[in-house]
């Protein structure tokens, strides 16, 4: 949904919720993270995707925004940055 653009915001409320432990959480990173890494992902999503991982708790979503910083995608990169500096990591890695 959240790729495509139907509901965003609510599936990335409910994959918040959804991720109550840390196990679910970084399970949850990972798979949005792995759709950031597919070239199939347009620049719609990627705008939107980094959203969704700044919902969900822990280091994997961290670390995949960290990641996402360093993005061709230059919105993407930018949203990463601002969401990083958000959940009070600083930014991107130096």
């Amino acid at each position: 949904m959240i790729v495509a653009g139907r509901n965003d915001t609510d599936a990335a409320d409910a994959l918040s919720v959804l991720a109550a432990d840390a196990a679910t959480a970084d399970r949850i990173a990972g798979r949005v993270a792995g759709l950031l890494a597919d070239p199939a992902t347009g620049p719609p999503a990627r705008g939107r995707l980094p959203q969704a991982l700044a919902s969900l708790p822990g280091d994997a979503a961290t670390r995949a925004l960290a990641g996402l910083t360093r993005d061709d995608d230059p919105a993407a990169a930018l949203t990463a940055v601002s969401l990083l500096r958000f959940r009070g990591t600083g930014g991107p890695p130096s």
